[in-house]
């Protein structure tokens, strides 16, 4: 039958695992695991066409990996449908991994401040490249402040905080 391993032997595991990772994109992106690993989300998941595009060896096993360990039993159960044994379910996926010990990387995604300061910045370059052709000295201000935009989404934070706190 299906076999099931801790989170902590996953990191014990000799040479290098072929570990699936079946979360959604949104979930891979803010958590995923620093080893190397594939990331298939389980909706887009086609497992006779993954078995036949991706090299396995005869006595390797197959690690799945979900947010909690959950989905990730459901899948394991397609793939012994599909007549692949060799599965192995990460009981307490990647939440569990992560208070184990495993190394993971989160990816910092941009909060809308950000893309709004970005894009305002950008808006702001493009006017003052328009401006270069109407007048010279009307681009000073529109860079300045583009300058300053574009820098506090680079940065994260807002450069002109100090002058704005409550007392």
């Amino acid at each position: 039958m299906q076999q099931e391993i801790k989170e902590t032997a996953l990191k014990d595991i000799e040479g290098t695992p072929l570990i699936l990772d079946i979360r959604s994109n949104q979930d891979y992106l803010n958590l995923h695991l620093k080893q190397p690993h594939i990331h298939i989300p389980a909706a887009n998941l086609d497992i006779p066409s993954f078995l036949k595009t991706t090299p396995i060896k005869e006595h390797q096993h197959l690690y799945l990996l979900s947010q909690t360990g959950a989905s990730s039993q459901i899948v394991a159960k397609r793939f012994l449908k599909a007549g692949f044994q060799n599965v192995v379910n990460i009981q307490g996926g990647i939440l569990k991994s992560k208070t184990d010990g495993i190394a993971t990387q989160m990816h910092e995604a941009w909060h809308f401040k950000r893309v709004f300061y970005f894009s305002a910045g950008v808006l702001i370059f493009i006017g003052v490249l328009l401006a270069l052709f109407m007048h010279q000295n009307f681009y000073l201000i529109p860079l300045g402040v583009g300058f300053f935009l574009i820098l506090q989404s680079i940065v994260g934070k807002t450069l002109f905080s100090p002058f704005f706190k409550r007392k």
